[in-house]
């Protein structure tokens, strides 16, 4: 039930909760380190408030966030490639554990598609763990496909023309 949850685009005041949510889907995924890992440093020196204070402000990427009695509970980053404006990505798409299987994560998918659409963008592009079954299924329920010549993670194209986001 989203009905108690509320959907808004990134503002600056949503950097810091942002941040610890950011964490927590990197260190899954082993972007700053580890899993088990206490530092939030690439191999490059960019800290995660690094990146999220450099992307933020682009005019090509967008937060789309869920908050639940402003307490900030999911995310998704989204925008156009920046090798070509064309095509559109997600690269990040989080909510905590306990607000999980509440409709969320399809509002947020729904919106970044919905941008990325009105982007004139012609595909949208995602990595998802091959473990995540769950991720699988809500992304192939919105008309992703699964990429050919993808290895450990899979590779999801999504023909915009074709959007399922109303």
């Amino acid at each position: 039930m989203t009905s108690a949850y509320q959907f808004r685009y990134f503002t600056e005041q949503d950097l810091a909760p942002l941040l610890p949510l950011t964490l927590e889907l990197t260190d899954t995924l082993g972007v700053w380190g580890t899993p088990d890992s206490n530092t939030d440093e690439e191999e490059d020196g960019l800290t995660a408030m690094d990146h999220l204070v450099f992307n933020a402000p682009c005019p090509f990427y967008r937060y789309y966030i869920c908050t639940r009695e402003d307490k900030l509970v999911g995310f998704v980053w989204f925008g156009q490639s920046d090798a070509d404006r064309t095509e559109g990505f997600v690269d990040g798409l989080y909510v905590t554990p306990e607000h999980r299987r509440q409709g969320i994560a399809l509002v947020l998918m729904k919106e970044a598609l919905a941008w990325i659409k009105n982007a004139n963008c012609h595909s949208v592009t995602l990595l998802v763990n091959p473990k995540n079954k769950s991720a699988i299924r809500l992304y192939e329920g919105l008309g992703f496909t699964k990429k050919e010549d993808s290895e450990d993670t899979y590779a999801l194209v999504f023909p915009v023309m074709n959007a399922k986001v109303q």
